[in-house]
Order: C-alpha cells, then structure tokens, then sequence
C-alpha cells in the first residue's frame, strides 16, 4: 500500500512538473512574439516620425496596417490548421495526402508574403515623391544594419553573438574583421 501510494504521488509531482514546464515554454514563445510586434510598431512610428507623416496619412497608414494584422491572423490560423494535417497525415504515412497539404501550405506563405507587400505598396502610395524618397533612403539604412548584424552574428563561429556583434560594429569597434569598413 505504501508503495503505491509513493509511486503514485512522483508520477503526480512528475505530471506537475511537466505541465508547469510546458506552460512556460508557451509563455516565453508569445512574450518574444510580442516583443517582436512592439519592436516593429516602434520602428513604423519612427518611420512615420522620420517621414513627417500628416495627420491624415498617419491614419491611413494605420488603418491600412490594422487591416493587414487582421487578415493575417485568419490567414496564419489557416496555415496553422494545414501544418497540423500535414503532421497527421505524415504520422498516419499518407504521403499523398502530405503532398496535397504542402500545396496548400506553401500557397497560404504565397499569400502571406504577396499581402505583406500589398501593404507596402499601399502604404508607398499614400505617401509624397518626397516621403517614398526618403522611405527608400530609410530602409537602405536598415538594410544595412541588417546585413552588419548578420554578418557579425556568426563570427568566429560563435553562435548568438548577433546583437552584440552589430553593435560593436555599428560602433566602429569591429575593425579586426576583413570585410567590414568602418566609418569615423
């Protein structure tokens, strides 16, 4: 009886632990996603405020964005339903049925990518010659930085190095590095 009862009490704390375990996981996924949301709504009231943005444009550039969030929640929770098919029809060895769904599934990241340039182009066209020159100029800028944090994230084959690598380099610290110039 004692035994029992003792083995029945480490499978509950053991049931406990992973289910505490996994619920963190899920937390820590959603945080980092909506850090990456707040880091991109900063970056368009920067580019709003860099491009001078009237009143009226700025509620056109929203509306336009709040449009383009909601239809790429359906169209996430679609592709969503289409990878859980897939996972079954692969876990029953249906590799048709796989085939068919890996049709599907790369048509909604078609329709994902083609919406996020609508959007770009959208929100281009409501902007002046003046406001899309300087947009231009603006994201060649983050292009640049994207390309510099890339370049240093894998340096001397140190993984997650990224971050601290782009600043360094962005700072002029990174002169060691042979293709990197550095401005000062």
């Amino acid at each position: 009886m004692k035994k029992t009862v003792l083995i029945l009490t480490l499978v509950l704390a053991a049931g406990l632990v992973f289910a505490f375990h996994g619920e963190g996981k899920g937390e820590k996924r959603f945080e980092g996603k909506r850090h990456n949301d707040m880091q991109k709504e900063m970056m368009m009231e920067h580019m709003m405020e860099a491009l001078e943005l009237s009143d009226a444009q700025k509620d056109k550039v929203e509306t336009l964005t709040f449009e383009h969030k909601k239809q790429m929640i359906e169209v996430r929770a679609e592709l969503e339903t289409l990878l859980l098919e897939k996972k079954e029809a692969m876990k029953d060895n249906d590799f048709a049925a796989a085939k068919k769904l890996n049709a599907k599934i790369f048509d909604k990241k078609e329709e994902i990518a083609n919406a996020r340039l609508d959007l770009k182009d959208d929100i281009m066209n409501e902007l002046t010659p003046e406001q899309q020159e300087k947009a231009k100029d603006l994201h060649k800028k983050m292009g640049k930085r994207k390309m510099m944090k890339e370049h240093h994230a894998g340096k001397d084959g140190e993984k997650g190095e990224g971050k601290r690598g782009m600043k360094r380099g962005m700072r002029g610290e990174n002169r060691d590095c042979d293709n990197c110039q550095t401005e000062e």
